[in-house]
């Protein structure tokens, strides 16, 4: 389920070598971000938001694994996204202004990523390219 919504905040660059189909979400306006479900197996199928107002919304392919749940604590946020990828995310972790959760995903791949939030922003959502898994992506933020 990928949920599309207005062209805001900044795309950074995008980790990946596959194909898949284009794909933006962004959070709406004035909504933050307190957990994360990551659907990984043996590849990392997607990311799926939510939100502070109770909606989710999603960045993900069609495969299906059972996911991890990443609830954060008041005023924790995410601050990088690293991992392997081949011509798919392989695995990955997520770091926090608080930890470091993961690895998530299996242990193929041979180039290491991390695409980080610049200092003074926020994470707002992701872009790249989706398949049955995340092909390639990229992070998209806003000034807070």
């Amino acid at each position: 389920m990928i949920v599309p919504s207005a062209p805001r905040g900044v795309e950074g660059r995008v980790a990946g070598e596959g194909g898949g189909v284009y794909a933006r979400m962004v959070m709406p306006a004035g909504v933050g971000i307190d957990g994360v479900w990551v659907y990984a197996g043996r590849r990392v199928d997607g990311f799926v938001f939510r939100g502070t107002d109770g909606n989710n919304y999603g960045f993900k392919g069609s495969g299906d694994p059972e996911p991890y749940y990443l609830d954060f604590d008041e005023g924790e946020y995410i601050t990088a996204v690293s991992g392997i990828h081949g011509d798919q995310w392989d695995s990955v972790r997520i770091r926090t202004n608080v930890q470091e959760y993961g690895p998530f995903g299996g242990n193929g791949g041979s180039q290491p990523f991390q695409l980080l939030v610049p200092r003074g922003n926020k994470l707002i959502g992701m872009h790249g390219f989706v398949g049955k898994v995340v092909d390639r992506a990229g992070l998209v933020w806003a000034a807070e």
